[in-house]
């Protein structure tokens, strides 16, 4: 089976990254990553930037003598050029593994999230993969990266606990 990673960054892409890291370890999986990187990369968040590169270098070590696994890299400029590449390549794999949320802020993806109607369920990668104009024969799996239950209690209003001077 021939197995592709879009990898963008941020959480999901990790997860999706990490999910395919334990697929090649099957003999019959042959996996191809293809990191997409942006001219104008406009990470602010240092820390998630350092998130990226450490899984990607740990990915890439952990599996540099392995021939059944390839990486690579694609410089892009906009939108336009992500569909491009992954229209020219989705005929060309049994399955497709993208992550589901990326930075909406961000201007990379600007012009993808302005293509079409986005369904939010499967992220704007993954709606481009299933659209029609992508004619794409491969199965698609797009990969969301369970919150932890803490983080969502300390991000919601109700579970802020009530300072002394409120009470």
């Amino acid at each position: 089976m021939k197995v592709y990673v879009v990898f963008i960054g941020g959480a999901d892409d990790r997860e999706t990254l990490a999910y395919a890291q334990r697929m090649s370890g099957h003999p019959n999986i042959r996996l191809t990553v293809l990191r997409l990187v942006f001219e104008d990369q406009t990470i602010t968040d240092l820390i998630e930037r350092r998130r990226n590169l450490s899984m990607i270098n740990e990915f890439s070590l952990s599996n540099n003598d392995c021939p059944r696994v390839s990486y690579k890299e694609e410089m892009v400029e906009q939108g336009n050029d992500i569909v491009r590449l992954l229209g020219a390549m989705c005929n060309d794999f049994d399955l497709i593994m993208v992550g589901r949320r990326h930075d909406p802020d961000s201007s990379e993806l600007t012009g993808l999230s302005e293509w079409g109607e986005i369904d939010q369920d499967v992220g704007v990668i993954g709606d481009i993969m299933a659209s029609k104009d992508c004619e794409c024969k491969a199965s698609i799996l797009v990969v969301q990266q369970q919150a932890s239950v803490v983080v969502e209690m300390i991000q919601s209003q109700k579970y802020i606990s009530v300072t002394n001077s409120d009470r």
